[in-house]
């Protein structure tokens, strides 16, 4: 992760590495994004890739709240949509009723080289929009 770690991201990022080791194997990774605020908010993302991106698990943390796609932690969210190409991620998390988009991801990339980074925004619906920083693993 980048930045900082708080002990709630940690354990999201805890169940989430346990839901992604119990998973078959694919070609799966993680995205983990830290806002750069100074807010204690953050995104980890496990997803699949090939041939489309597929979300597999999702933890998210702002302002003391929680969500998790599996519901383990705080509030049980789903998948919306998501799309990723060599340039951007975006991803929508929405209720299990999908009926309002709680979260989303708007990830830019930049790459030159053996240099890179990753940028964008997670915002929180009736929370915050918090800029952040990614990692991908």
């Amino acid at each position: 992760m980048v930045g900082k770690t708080s002990s709630k991201c940690v354990t999201g990022a805890a169940f989430l590495t346990a839901a992604l080791l119990a998973s078959p194997a694919q070609a799966t990774g993680t995205i983990a994004c830290e806002a750069t605020d100074g807010s204690d908010a953050a995104i980890m993302l496990g997803v699949g890739r090939l041939p489309i991106l597929a979300v597999i698990g999702a933890f998210v943390t702002a302002e003391g709240q929680d969500w998790s796609l599996d519901g383990s932690v705080g509030t049980q969210i789903s998948v919306g949509q998501g799309f990723m190409d060599s340039d951007q991620l975006l991803v929508d998390l929405v209720d299990t009723n999908i009926e309002e988009v709680l979260i989303s991801l708007r990830l830019y990339r930049n790459s030159t080289g053996k240099s890179s980074a990753e940028a964008g925004v997670l915002t929180v619906h009736n929370v915050g929009a918090y800029p952040v920083m990614c990692e991908e693993g």
